[in-house]
């Protein structure tokens, strides 16, 4: 039976309790050294395919593939220290950025409609 290194309790819960990544990446470095040959990912495959799947949807997770759509970007701004005028500006400027298959063209039009008609911000839907 092999002998497995003992962790010190007390650098481990000091680590743990700093939410430190080290003791996971010490686990997951030991996990990959072990990974399945390719002829057994092959046989799972075959003989699992629904395992097989969450397999490599779990793998690309941690790999940083995700199914959901990010979106980088900064606004730096005080709204709070802004007027109306100047944040309908900004939104049109905003909107106007905006890909043309989003909904900002409506959205555009409405904010352009009551700038001119001087009647102010839109109100909530």
């Amino acid at each position: 039976m092999m002998s497995r290194p003992k962790l010190d309790h007390e650098q481990l819960a000091a680590e743990l309790e700093n939410l430190s990544r080290g003791p996971f990446r010490r686990v997951l470095a030991k996990l990959l050294e072990n990974a399945p040959s390719d002829e057994s990912i092959a046989a799972q495959a075959t003989k699992n395919p629904d395992r097989w799947a969450q397999t490599v949807a779990l793998i690309a997770r941690l790999g940083g593939y995700n199914e959901k759509l990010e979106v980088e970007g900064s606004l730096n701004l005080k709204v709070q220290q802004l007027s109306d005028s100047e944040l309908l500006v900004l939104l049109a400027e905003y909107q106007g950025t905006l890909d043309n298959e989003s909904n900002a063209p409506k959205l555009l039009a409405t904010v352009d409609q009551r700038v001119s008609d001087g009647s102010g911000a839109p109100s909530p839907s």
